[in-house]
């Protein structure tokens, strides 16, 4: 978990998006007592954001410089989430995982922090609220009956979930 040395795997992953299970990310990796580092600069829009990311053991996040999730504890899967606001432009993010024993998870996303002044609608594409959310809206009211379709034309019409949430 310390990582130190040089890596026994280099990859380019499109997105930190990971559900192992009892395995590891490749064969040459051992399912338990790894540790692995995401890292790439990416352009936001400005404003204000929420990165989350949901880990089974240890994560540490920083953008730019600044470490903004700093959880590098042993634990089952759970939630961490945390507010920057990011200038228009290029930053550098950094994700390093270390995984102990058991299970191997992670998922980090982010979304730009935006009203909802009735309810945020979180909609997933799967039955457990994995993340990251396929659709995030505001909808006036609970009240849907999709029928045999689906809330929005990027989720599927069967097993998908949603979370909503109000202040």
């Amino acid at each position: 978990a310390s990582l130190i040395g040089s890596p026994l795997l280099v990859r380019d992953d499109a997105t930190v998006n990971f559900d192992w299970g009892h395995g590891s990310p490749s064969a040459l990796i051992p399912s338990d007592n790894f540790s692995a580092r995401w890292s790439r600069t990416l352009y936001f829009d400005g404003g204000d954001y929420r990165f989350s990311v949901r880990v089974d053991d240890g994560v540490r996040l920083w953008i730019d410089s600044d470490l903004i999730i700093d959880q590098w504890n042993t634990g089952a899967a759970r939630l961490f989430e945390a507010y920057r606001t990011l200038s228009r432009g290029s930053h550098f993010v950094r994700v390093e995982y270390f995984e102990a024993s058991e299970y191997a998870l992670i998922n980090l996303w982010w979304q730009r922090a935006e009203s909802y002044p009735d309810w945020k609608g979180e909609y997933f594409s799967n039955r457990a609220l994995l993340a990251p959310p396929q659709l995030v809206r505001n909808d006036y009211n609970i009240d849907f009956d999709w029928g045999n379709g689906a809330p929005d034309w990027n989720l599927p019409v069967d097993n998908f979930s949603v979370r909503w949430s109000r202040d």
